[in-house]
């Protein structure tokens, strides 16, 4: 049961973060001036979709990450586990990185979604999403 929650959450988080990026890449090289503002509020909620469904699955990635190191997911209610976890191994670190990159950029997303201007090109998604994808090497055995 664990290792079955991790593969499905591991494939969801990869899965959000490549179409997370995706769209935050595609007025790069799709327009070579403004994007149409029905096209960037539809972009805009799809990012949104996109990062939350990247922070759930990063949530549930951490919930069976823990289970698998403990054996149980019984024990995810003992507070030094669930500390060790973020503090003593790289893992930890790495999903703490990454979740933090996820809040932010929802927040930037429900900014620019509250926001009446135009759809230019957005190189703060673009960077943001590129780090998030970048991270996804750290959670590797390599």
């Amino acid at each position: 049961m664990i290792d079955v929650g991790l593969v499905l959450a591991r494939l969801l988080h990869y899965a959000a973060a490549a179409t997370f990026a995706g769209v935050s890449f595609f007025p790069l090289y799709a327009y070579e001036g403004i994007e149409p503002l029905t096209v960037a509020r539809w972009r805009r909620r799809l990012l949104l979709a996109a990062a939350i469904a990247a922070l759930l699955s990063g949530l549930f990635w951490f919930v069976f990450s823990a289970a698998n190191m403990s054996g149980t997911l019984a024990d995810l209610t003992d507070p030094d586990l669930v500390w060790a976890v973020l503090r003593d191994i790289a893992f930890g670190g790495v999903w703490t990185v990454r979740m933090l990159l996820v809040v932010i950029t929802v927040g930037v997303i429900v900014m620019r979604l509250l926001s009446t201007a135009s759809g230019s090109q957005d190189v703060t998604m673009v960077v943001l999403t590129a780090a998030l994808l970048v991270s996804l090497a750290g959670t590797g055995h390599s």
